[in-house]
């Protein structure tokens, strides 16, 4: 019999596609089982798998059947109105709430049902400090990181192979990654824009060689081929490897020499957890806090990423090997089923 509390029911988008939340809930949902909880997915990727009941599919006596065989029920969902109604529906159903707070970018009613959603849970998790305090100050900041898997650290072998020529030509290989091409401040959000001006710069492609991946080109196809050309354009092809490309990041990463984070938002980004966690260097934007450990330049100022890059030779700091944030939510689930 699985022990009291062990039943859960993880709410929101399992891979693929693969970005940051969708790892941290396979990573969860892997750890939790090999743990001996109960666990299971409703999946809210808009690609279905069979592996989990997914919300695009299910029907409602499905769906009330799932929450009532859970204990505990974590919602991740992104999706103001998605966030609520899994709320609701649980407290309707007596289970007991948990609910994770990955980032807002919403409007004024969007934020009004996040925090009715957060008023119906039994606790709240926000990743970042910052994000608690737009929310009021009370909850718990738990960062969504759980230590990557040996099996995550591949990567194709026509990227490794292009890895490894532009190293030999003495070059430090940077890498980042968007989930999908979107925007932000009418900026790109992932900073996309700003690497490629980067690049411009025949001083940076001198020293560096710089590894993009796309996750998803779900909405976004036609500027994903607007930015190869521009590329093509710009003459930067030989040092910029641009991919639509649904890999695990954390091999990239760890294939690579540094991280470039340039984000200009953002909630707690997996991947400069992950690069300190391979010790490798995290360059990464100001636009919320970040790790100890990671560099920061200023959000969209190139320059000032220009000079921090260049700056970099080696490991500017080695993450803390802590056995990641795994603990801090077993923990909250104990507490909530005593």
């Amino acid at each position: 019999m699985t022990p009291r509390g062990h039943n859960v029911l993880l709410i929101g988008p399992y891979p693929e596609p693969k970005g940051g939340v969708t790892i941290h809930i396979k990573r969860l949902y892997q750890a939790l089982s090999t743990m001996g909880y109960a666990c299971n997915v409703l999946d809210e990727s808009p690609i279905v798998k069979p592996i989990f009941p997914n919300l695009k599919t299910i029907t409602p006596t499905k769906y009330i059947r799932l929450l009532l065989q859970a204990e505990i029920v974590h919602v991740h969902t992104s999706n103001p109105i998605g966030k609520f109604a899994h709320a609701a529906f649980a407290r309707l159903l007596g289970r007991r709430l948990v609910v994770t707070i990955h980032s807002f970018r919403g409007t004024a009613w969007e934020w009004a049902l996040y925090r009715s959603a957060c008023a119906l849970s039994h606790r709240v998790i926000f990743v970042n400090p910052r994000l608690r305090e737009r929310f009021g100050g009370k909850g718990a900041v738990i960062p969504a990181f759980i230590r990557p898997s040996r099996d995550e650290e591949g990567i194709p072998e026509a990227m490794l192979r292009w890895i490894e020529a532009r190293r030999s030509e003495g070059r430090i290989i940077a890498v980042s990654n968007a989930f999908q091409l979107n925007r932000f401040d009418g900026a790109d959000l992932y900073g996309l824009d700003n690497l490629i001006e980067l690049f411009d710069d025949p001083v940076v492609r001198a020293r560096f060689a710089c590894v993009f991946v796309v996750s998803s080109l779900r909405g976004c196809e036609s500027y994903f081929r607007k930015v190869q050309q521009r590329i093509r354009r710009d003459g930067i092809d030989a040092e910029f490897l641009f991919d639509a490309a649904s890999i695990n990041f954390s091999g990239l990463i760890k294939a690579g020499d540094v991280l470039i984070r340039a984000t200009n938002t953002d909630g707690d980004s997996l991947s400069v957890r992950e690069a300190l966690w391979f010790g490798k260097p995290a360059l990464a934007s100001d636009c919320v806090d970040r790790p100890e450990g990671a560099t920061l330049f200023k959000t969209r100022d190139v320059l000032d990423l220009k000079r921090k890059l260049l700056s970099c030779d080696g490991p500017i700091g080695t993450y803390r090997r802590m056995s990641d944030f795994l603990d801090a939510v077993t923990t909250l689930y104990t507490e909530i089923s005593a």
